[in-house]
């Protein structure tokens, strides 16, 4: 088909992608895309509510060619699912998705991990999501995730930290729709270093029932699935049951029982996930299913740790995610108030530190 017919099928979300191809399949050579009668909509297998969505967008009788150029216009690509840039292994899905909007690039010969969590999470997920994430992003890991507040914008900062860091943001609704607002910068940023991607045409709107179709698409695209912080029945566990149904190997990090936030993750390792205790798991992994062969000559990352003083040092050994109050640190440290003052300045500076609430810090 011609792309503009490939983009008035994905202008019908009410079709699912798997019957949208085979209804495109059934049409016969210049025939117009939303002629199809009887028993080619039949065989298609097409509901009457589909049915009557393809003819509701065929009343439109909208010219596709000017949305098509307008889109491409402002930076974002369509790839078809006839087209060589098409990753192969959606292919395999349930329900391959006919095309694919995206801005920025598509991920290259690297090894992808996807990463996904609670909304409202808690210090210590957001410390870890950055830090593995980071730490993942600096041995030449492609972090993939959908740039929801919480884990998954901690995921995409923590990537985006690393020297020639990369990820991917997969997100339910266009990929000219910046959601949530709050993540604009990351929006931004992200096509420079990697790409955004969506299966929605651009314009649409982040409605519910797009997450679970985006969710299966963050497994899909991850060697390896990471889940950090999820409560039960949240949507990083139906993330989590697309992993498994594709083959993926997930793993999760585990918390306190009885807390909330960690209830989801601790029923994935009672029931087989993996332990996620730092990069360095994920990486072991990688290198045994053969995606991360050149990590070892991947140029190792000099961060700003390298470059501590003696105190900075001091007082970055007794910082973690959970608060700690000046106070406890001028004891702990052995520094006057004033010189800790100083050295917690500086390491706000470098990006090591941040100050919460009443004097208290945290590592970053």
């Amino acid at each position: 088909m011609r792309r503009e017919e490939w983009f008035a099928l994905a202008s019908v979300p009410e079709v699912s992608p798997r019957k949208a191809l085979r209804f495109a399949k059934m049409r016969e050579a210049g025939e117009g895309l939303f002629n199809i009668k009887g028993k080619a909509w039949s065989e298609a297998r097409l509901t009457e509510f589909e049915a009557e969505a393809l003819v509701k967008e065929a009343g439109k009788k909208v010219d596709y060619i000017q949305p098509l150029m307008k889109m491409e216009e402002n930076g974002i690509h369509m790839i078809t699912c006839e087209e060589p840039e098409y990753p192969e292994f959606l292919k395999n899905l349930a329900e391959p998705p006919i095309a694919l909007f995206v801005k920025g690039e598509m991920p290259r010969e690297e090894a992808l991990v996807g990463m996904v969590g609670a909304r409202a999470c808690s210090a210590y997920g957001r410390h870890y999501a950055e830090q593995i994430a980071g730490d993942l992003a600096a041995k030449g890991v492609g972090i993939v995730s959908g740039l929801a507040a919480g884990i998954d914008g901690a995921s995409h900062e923590g990537a985006l930290q690393a020297k020639n860091g990369r990820t991917y943001a997969v997100l339910g609704c266009g990929v000219d729709v910046v959601y949530p607002p709050g993540n604009r910068r990351l929006y931004e940023e992200i096509p420079y270093r990697g790409g955004i991607i969506s299966e929605f045409i651009p314009g649409t709107r982040p409605l519910s029932w797009n997450f679970p179709r985006r969710n299966r698409l963050i497994s899909a695209f991850s060697d390896i699935l990471l889940v950090l912080e999820a409560r039960k029945k949240s949507g990083s566990l139906i993330t989590a049951g697309y992993a498994l149904e594709q083959g993926k190997e997930v793993m999760a990090l585990p918390g306190r029982v009885g807390e909330p936030l960690s209830e989801g993750c601790l029923e994935l390792l009672r029931d087989g996930a993996g332990l996620l205790m730092s990069a360095d798991d994920v990486v072991m992994s990688l290198q045994q299913k053969g995606k991360l062969w050149n990590a070892a000559a991947t140029e190792k990352e000099i961060g700003p740790e390298a470059e501590l003083t003696a105190e900075e040092k001091a007082v970055l050994e007794r910082l973690s995610f959970t608060p700690v109050h000046v106070d406890e640190l001028c004891e702990t440290c052995g520094l006057s108030y004033p010189a800790l003052c100083a050295v917690l300045l500086q390491m706000e500076l470098k990006g090591l530190v941040r100050q919460e609430s009443g004097q208290h810090y945290v590592r970053k």
